[in-house]
């Protein structure tokens, strides 16, 4: 046998139909999950896409065939084929960028790399467009390492006659499919045939970030020629030397894993994939209060993530250790906060914190923080003009950094303080309000979570357009997935005491804006009518949320309040639950309803700010303010098992349109253009 190895795309069906019709040589298949014949090697040609390492058997002495196609058409292909194909929930845009930056050695390793270590050990290359160019010719190469029957050239296919035909290879007849099923197959692997259909797929953003990891390996196999970058098309010329950015990273030492801690961890992973690979075009630190780290280092923050941690946590008084390091003045009211909390009985915590908030005693804290304050103005105004952009994560970060005079950019995820203050504590306002204050004054460049986001700065602030840049959030895939009904779903009930009956469930921190007393309102007048339904209520405490949970009774009239729920459980309460019910007042993205949607689980949301624009088709709207129509949306998806079966797919299709690589991708093009911008910061 001989290996015909290829990255996926570039030509290997075509070249085994040859085999087949003009030689008569039929040949097998070895990759990553395909079923594999047993007896694939007596085959003369297998076909393999995985790494040189990975193939069975792996022997020195077997000849390899590689074909390599430019890597801009391969990607481009690759892209396409993941989202018509091999998973139709996929979205063609995420799977382009994820094949180009093949986080983790996925994608089979890259293209790159899987050319770099097949070419090291081929016997015979062939290119995609010679092959295209000459079939006949280029197959004939194989009778350096092999026996060739006669070729019956006049049996050679073509482009047309294996899309709208019925190809031994690429019509799925290897799957046992029916007929029509093969000819739907071929129309989709076939797509179009072009050799340059990357020019009308990737846009300029998209051809630097291919070039970035992928221009070394384009100019050896001579497909540019890197004397003569001037006249590549969005090729990235290197600068004098790198531009240096220090990202904000405060939220990763926080002791609640919220959403804008969420937003803060999954940018700064995704932001170090892109980094790494360009160390000519960007410095990237990291700021932790007084302590400021490489991005490369970001392991040096723990990341709670599995059971061990979470214990960690617990021998912490709740707080997990971020190396040994304490980070600032909230951090430490914090750790204070839980330490007493777990000292006292619950009966005289609950009464002390009650006092506690009716008190002012956050305002003198208030003040104390000040002294904070100037601390770490002093600290970073030290560091000033050692970066070209600071990037703050939160509007209420950024009196840290009121005194330098290094540009910024600050992520606005909501303006509730400013539409909703009804909703808040002193103390918030306070602080989002100097934030958003100095945004002003500094003319900070802002990237939004959300288009409803940008649009309320502009109507709220007057904050001109050319200053916001929308990146959406996303969803860890890793943490959130489908996991219906098994023996961990089981166990997770078990552990929550939740009865084996269909459920609802929602999300949050318990306070007023996510309208939770008329969730649990709705609920009730549904269960007058469906005795056997329950609502699983997920979230810790927040504020204001005295009224609140005097609706939740534990384990009565059909509701289960379960505090905080950590997402190595989260993701299976999702995944079982009829619905997610988050009809919040307002939200400047609504992290949890991708979440749940993640996990094949549709929702039903609040009919107002950003949730439309993330929800789509993916779930059923309902005005907050409404509880016969949330009722009725509940009822809805009770009485139509095919409508929920249909919404639940609707919606984890939705969620994979979301991907924090592309928004770290679309993050950084946002750091050049706010370093790029010529206002004055001070």
């Amino acid at each position: 046998m001989i290996w015909l190895a290829s990255f996926p795309r570039s030509g290997n069906t075509f070249f085994r139909n040859v085999l087949h019709d003009v030689y008569g040589l039929e040949s097998s298949t070895f990759d990553a999950n395909i079923v594999i014949e047993e007896d694939y090697a007596r085959y003369p040609v297998v076909k393999t896409h995985v790494l040189p390492e990975q193939c069975i058997p792996n022997d020195p002495n077997i000849k390899i065939v590689y074909l390599v196609r430019d890597g801009r058409n391969s990607v481009v292909s690759l892209a396409h084929h993941r989202a018509d194909i091999v998973d139709e929930n996929s979205d063609f845009a995420v799977n382009l960028v994820e094949a180009i930056v093949a986080p983790h050695g996925s994608y089979f390793g890259g293209w790159s790399e899987h050319a770099r270590q097949w070419m090291a050990r081929a016997d015979v290359i062939i290119r995609f467009e010679d092959l295209i160019a000459d079939p006949i010719g280029q197959v004939e190469r194989l009778r350096e390492i092999m026996d060739l029957p006669e070729a019956k050239k006049e049996a050679l296919p073509t482009f047309k006659s294996q899309k709208f035909g019925n190809p031994r290879y690429g019509s799925g007849k290897d799957k046992n499919l029916n007929e029509e099923e093969q000819k739907k197959q071929a129309q989709k692997f076939f797509r179009r045939g072009k050799n340059n259909s990357w020019e009308d797929e990737l846009s300029p953003d998209l051809q630097r970030l291919f070039w970035i990891f992928h221009g070394e390996m384009m100019a050896e196999l001579g497909y540019i020629d890197l004397e003569k970058v001037n006249e590549i098309p969005n090729y990235p010329i290197k600068p004098e030397k790198p531009k240096r950015v220090l990202v904000d990273a405060i939220k990763t030492g926080d002791h609640s894993y919220d959403g804008v801690k969420r937003y803060n961890e999954n940018i700064i992973n995704n932001l170090r994939l892109l980094v790494q690979k360009q160390p000519e075009y960007w410095n990237v630190d990291l700021c932790y209060g007084s302590i400021i780290k490489p991005m490369h280092d970001y392991s040096y923050v723990a990341q709670v993530v599995d059971n061990e941690e979470l214990d960690e946590r617990k021998r912490n008084n709740g707080i997990p250790k971020y190396g040994g390091e304490k980070f600032g003045y909230e951090y430490r009211l914090l750790a204070l906060k839980d330490g007493v909390k777990k000292l006292m009985p619950a009966g005289i915590y609950n009464s002390t914190a009650k006092v506690y908030r009716e008190l002012p005693v956050r305002e003198y804290l208030g003040l104390a923080r000040e002294k904070y304050l100037a601390f770490y103005r002093r600290f970073f105004t030290l560091q000033d003009g050692n970066y070209d952009l600071i990037h703050v994560i939160l509007p209420q970060h950024l009196p840290y950094f009121a005194h330098v005079k290094s540009k910024t950019l600050v992520t606005v995820h909501d303006l509730t303080h400013k539409l909703f203050p009804e909703f808040h504590e002193k103390n918030n306002m306070r602080l989002a309000k100097r934030g958003m204050e100095l945004i002003q004054s500094r003319k900070s460049d802002i990237l939004s979570v959300s288009q409803a986001t940008s649009e309320d700065l502009q109507k709220h602030y007057g904050i001109e357009q050319d200053r916001i840049s929308v990146v959406h959030e996303a969803v860890n895939f890793d943490r959130f997935h489908p996991e219906k009904e098994s023996e961990k779903a089981q166990k997770i009930r078990e552990k929550y005491k939740l009865p084996d009956a269909p459920y609802f469930i929602s999300l949050s921190t318990i306070e007023p804006r996510k309208n939770f007393e008329n969730t649990v309102t709705a609920f009730q007048k549904l269960r007058a009518k469906n005795p056997n339904i329950n609502l699983v209520i997920c979230g810790k405490k927040g504020w204001k949320y005295d009224n609140i949970m005097s609706r939740i009774n534990q384990k009565e009239n059909g509701l289960y309040y379960l505090g905080y729920v950590p997402d190595e459980h989260l993701g299976s309460l999702f995944s079982n639950a009829l619905a997610l019910v988050y009809v919040s007042h307002y939200e400047g993205f609504g992290l949890p309803l991708l979440e749940a949607m993640a996990c094949g689980t549709t929702v039903i949301y609040g009919n107002n700010s950003s949730m439309p624009e993330v929800v789509k088709d993916g779930g059923l709207a309902a005005d907050a303010n409404d509880v016969e129509e949330i009722e009725m949306q509940m009822q809805v998806l009770l009485d139509d098992e095919n409508l929920l079966k249909g919404m639940q797919d609707l919606a984890f299709k939705r969620a994979n349109q979301f991907s924090w690589l592309k928004a770290a991708w679309e993050t950084l093009l946002v750091f050049e253009k706010a370093i790029e911008n010529p206002r004055t910061t001070n």
